[in-house]
């Protein structure tokens, strides 16, 4: 019997309405925290989500925002509410809080595949 490990990505997305807020990078606006969750440096592009609606490490497409990462949580960010992390304050303060329909990629899983093969 042989076990091979493969990685595969789900690509079945998800569409789902959420409500979107803005925080930015400063450490002085995150309780002084300038890593996510993850451990990954704040940047635009991540994404603070409640872990048992949108698992860490998923991919989103945010309309108006772009492609980002799920890979912060935050003490406020429960349910369908993600707030998007911004390197610029100005266009956090212009976001605002917005309903948005996101698309959603799980994370990708390792996936063992165990089977005979034939000599």
């Amino acid at each position: 019997m042989t076990t091979l490990l493969m990685f595969m990505w789900l690509l079945s997305p998800k569409k789902m309405q959420v409500t979107a807020t803005a925080y930015s990078t400063s450490p002085s606006e995150n309780g002084g925290y300038s890593i996510t969750r993850t451990g990954k440096r704040l940047r635009h592009g991540i994404v603070a989500v409640d872990p048992s609606v949108i698992p860490l490490h998923s991919r989103l497409f945010i309309p108006g925002y772009g492609y980002a990462l799920a890979e912060d949580t935050g003490g406020r960010i429960k349910g369908r509410l993600i707030d998007l992390c911004t390197e610029d304050r100005h266009w956090e303060g212009r976001w605002g809080r917005r309903r948005v329909e996101v698309i959603v990629w799980p994370p990708q899983k390792p996936v063992k595949i165990q089977g005979r093969h034939k000599r």
